[in-house]
């Protein structure tokens, strides 16, 4: 995330977040090409084409080898207990068809998906929605702490909410369809 968070600043990601009112908020941009290569990880040793692979960073082979799986996208982090374990891309391109305009790194099947601004968790009153950009906005524009679940095909977010030790209130903000209505009734009960 510190690798494509230097890109935000000026960047597509960076002019999309400004035309919906949104502040940066942790996230980055994915620019292209082989931009995670040569990179290196937290004890300072280089990070290989293998490793980024594995875990769902980059195409593992043919034409594409060593391309970053976020491309072109605004990248955001998803995490549980503290660990990051998840990234999510949102396409910025509005020819971007709907059922391609999320990507998350769970398609590698190693990582279960997490939650968005996990910090939000230990909040008395606590809002819940189905993307990213969306826990932002609530959060920066009426000031409840938001997380989101990466959509309400992920049951395993939508599990962990029930462990939450502070929160006594949960606002829900959904698209008003038939995932809305079942994750609604889902964190309701």
């Amino acid at each position: 995330m510190d690798e494509y968070r230097k890109l935000l600043p000026g960047s597509p990601a960076m002019r999309y977040m400004r035309k919906r009112g949104l502040p940066d908020a942790g996230c980055g941009w994915a620019p292209g090409g082989r931009f995670l290569l040569g990179r290196v990880g937290l004890g300072g040793e280089k990070v290989t084409l293998a490793e980024l692979a594995d875990a769902g960073l980059v195409h593992a082979d043919g034409a594409w080898a060593g391309a970053d799986v976020m491309r072109g996208r605004v990248v955001m982090p998803f995490s549980w207990q503290g660990r990051t374990s998840a990234l999510c891309g949102r396409a910025v391109d509005a020819d971007t068809p709907p059922h391609r305009r999320y990507l998350y790194t769970k398609s590698e099947r190693r990582w279960p998906l997490g939650l968005f601004n996990e910090a939000a968790l230990s909040a008395e009153c606590l809002a819940v929605t189905e993307g990213a950009l969306d826990a932002i906005a609530l959060t920066y524009l009426c000031g409840a702490p938001a997380v989101a679940l990466g959509g309400l095909q992920h049951p395993r977010s939508i599990d962990r909410l029930a462990a939450l030790p502070s929160t006594t209130k949960v606002l829900l903000a959904f698209d008003a369809d038939e995932a809305g209505d079942k994750g609604r009734t889902r964190i309701g009960d």
